[in-house]
């Protein structure tokens, strides 16, 4: 009898094992979704993280509990963990024993100890909170639980850079860090047709499909962290190959460049060596075995770099590169982000982004986060907007490798096999050295004698050949030959120093304090603008004159902030120069400066109209190493206002009675660089 049972029962379990799984389906059944859905719906359900109730039924809005079991779900698909031991891990124990008086439901209770919920009022130790189950869910309560979720699997989710939404302020505050941490990972999308108006449509509410599409586009290899700030630090000395080793999300790439490089020089990227007709954008592994340092040996990095370095931490465990885009006349020459290749789609991202350089570089994407097939999918998507228009080509590279130029008249040439061309706008491409010479022809050492720099303030010192022969050398070695206005002039021709548009800020206290870059990141990136070039201009000419300073001007409110040049003082007389200038009308020669000399330095305030207009006021001071930082009021919130450092001394030349310019002074805060420290 009991040989009988055991056979029955050895039968029965034979026959659960071998039932064939025609109850299980092998693929979703989308009849209920939308077509631009059923790509998501089809990876969700493969991962597995889709609840079985909400496998149908797909344009109903989801409830809050449903989003709640959704992300639990996806939690447990992206750890490989159940959310027991989830919670065990990563719960936080002050929540635990917390209860809501409106559900039970275990996810909901997970989800509240992970921190991807609080509910609609949080409960206490003593009093239960409440969930509302069964509420309406929208898109901006679901930008925030997604932020919650890719926190509780260790994403950094501090300070995401302002989106570019243009109905972000009709969100609630509690869920605007969400809207645009989702829209820099490239997890939701905006609602607007037109993508030179994206909008976010915070209130409206939220689908089944969109969830399960919006779970799906969260990818965790380039959120996850493996590694704290403090063991990132312990890193900094590592070779560059024990880091490609070590590092392997995307997560503790940026995470590491950050702390390794706490400022950005935009366009820190070419440069040349002994042999002037090589230029190089550096590999991954130059990067970090032989980095760019400041004078207080502070490793330095622009965007290319930032992008080649992630490309090249990540190169063995992804297939990641980078794309750069050339630009000839915009202030950053050379734009950068990466691509990835994960779950059989690109993902295209710009790892600036994540980190906390300045304020200007942190919000500046300048290539668009997307998500798309094949990298052409991605090059068709920006030919139709304003971006294109900025581009003159753009390039794809694999992993971390650099690249390598030949010079062709002053100006770098593509020219290596690393690289795959995606896009060359129109006439612009910078493959072709006829179209660099349409465009920078002009601009050689050899056509100094042209302007009328070449004539005054004790004319040249040098000769073309030996203004040709400073590019690529040192600042120190540059101040050494430059003697004269001229011979700075001929050195900017030589190396066809361009335009960088705008200053850099830096926020603090409720103000942006405005300043600009040394002469040795102006000469490393070859870019100037106003205030970088009368820095370069300081550090140059330093004891090469009677004197020389810094003129800074404002413009009335709402005129545009303000402009930096420098006056020189020779022979008895004072003149003003403006190196910018030449930069900004691409040193077209009958655009040249119009300069004026004058007794005395309050004199100029008498005379301004004749090199500028519209000036509300000006100041002049000296300095040992920069001009001096400011605040232009009407971008902090108090226009009219100008404010200069309370520590520095300087001269009120001019104020324009009833320009709405009123001049101040602050104490100047100490993350501001110091402009008396000798550049």
């Amino acid at each position: 009898m009991k040989k009988r049972v055991l056979s029955l029962i050895l039968t029965a379990v034979m026959l659960v094992l071998f039932v064939p799984n025609i109850a299980v389906a092998s693929t979703p059944n989308l009849d209920s979704a939308t077509d631009w859905a059923h790509d998501g719906i089809q990876s969700a359900f493969e991962k597995g993280f889709i609840p079985s109730d909400l496998q149908s039924n797909y344009t109903a809005v989801i409830t809050r509990a449903e989003f709640c079991r959704m992300a639990v779900k996806w939690l447990e698909w992206a750890l490989g963990k159940d959310i027991d031991t989830i919670v065990a891990e990563r719960g936080d124990p002050a929540r635990a024993g917390h209860t809501f008086n409106d559900t039970s439901d275990p996810a909901i209770l997970a989800a509240y100890r992970l921190g991807v919920t609080d509910g609609e009022s949080a409960p206490t130790a003593s009093v239960p909170g409440r969930f509302n189950p069964n509420g309406q869910f929208t898109r901006e309560q679901a930008a925030r639980m997604i932020m919650n979720t890719c926190r509780a699997i260790g994403a950094n989710i501090d300070n995401p850079p302002v989106s570019d939404f243009t109905d972000l302020d009709t969100a609630a505050d509690w869920a605007k860090a969400g809207i645009n941490f989702v829209r820099a990972n490239s997890i939701m999308s905006g609602t607007s047709p037109d993508p030179t108006k994206p909008t976010f449509s915070p209130k409206r509410n939220y689908t089944r499909q969109e969830s399960i599409v919006t779970f799906d586009n969260i990818k965790p290899d380039t959120l996850i962290r493996n590694y704290s700030d403090d063991e990132l630090r312990t890193m900094q000395a590592w070779s560059a190959e024990r880091l490609r080793a070590a590092i392997n999300t995307r997560a503790d790439a940026v995470a590491f460049l950050n702390i390794m490089f706490p400022s950005l020089w935009h366009s820190l990227a070419l440069w040349q060596g002994a042999n002037s007709n090589v230029a190089v954008l550096r590999s991954g592994q130059e990067i970090f075995d032989n980095p760019f340092r400041d004078g207080s040996g502070v490793p330095l990095a622009g965007r290319s770099d930032i992008a080649t370095a992630v490309a090249y931490l990540l190169s063995d465990n992804a297939e990641i590169g980078s794309l750069y885009g050339f630009c000839f006349v915009e202030d950053e020459p050379i734009k950068a982000a990466n691509y990835m290749l994960l779950d059989g789609e690109y993902i295209i991202f710009d790892s600036v982004i994540g980190m906390d350089c300045d304020i200007n570089s942190r919000n500046r994407e300048l290539f668009p986060a997307k998500t798309v097939s094949t990298l052409s999918d991605y090059i068709k998507e920006i030919e139709t907007t304003a971006l294109s228009l900025e581009l003159d080509s753009v390039y794809a590279v694999k992993g971390g490798q650099g690249l390598r130029f030949t010079v062709s008249d002053g100006w770098a040439v593509l020219n290596s096999p690393a690289i795959e061309p995606l896009f060359a706008n129109k006439d612009k491409d910078m493959t072709d050295p006829a179209n660099i010479e349409k465009l920078y022809g002009h601009i050689k050492a050899e056509n100094i004698g042209h302007y009328q720099l070449s004539k005054i303030l004790g004319g040249l010192t040098l000769t073309a050949a030996e203004a040709n022969a400073l590019v690529g050398k040192s600042p120190d070695e540059i101040k050494e030959k430059v003697k004269t206005a001229g011979d700075m002039f001929m050195y900017m021709l030589a190396a066809r120093l361009l335009l960088k548009n705008g200053s850099d800020k830096i926020f603090a206290d409720g103000y942006h304090w405005h300043h600009n870059d040394l002469a040795r990141q102006v000469i490393a990136q070859n870019l100037g603008n106003c205030g970088s070039m009368a820095n370069l201009a300081n550090f140059l000419l330093e004891g090469d004159y009677d004197e020389i300073g810094f003129i800074i001007h404002s413009y009335p409110p709402g005129g545009g902030g303000g402009h930096v040049y420098n006056y020189l003082k020779y022979e008895g007389k004072y003149y003003i120069v403006d190196f910018s200038s030449y930069l900004f009308s691409n040193y077209i020669v009958a655009n040249e400066f119009n300069f004026i000399a004058f007794d005395k330095l309050e004199d100029y305030g008498k005379r301004w109209n004749e090199c500028y207009g519209g000036i509300a006021a000006i100041i002049a001071h000296t300095s040992p190493g920069t001009h001096i930082p400011n605040i232009f009021g009407e971008d902090s919130g108090e226009a009219g206002i100008v404010y200069y450092p309370a520590e520095a001394d300087f001269t009120i030349l001019y104020q324009t009675p009833g320009s709405g310019i009123e001049i101040r002074a602050k104490p100047c805060p100490a993350i501001v660089p110091d402009w008396t420290k000798p550049q």
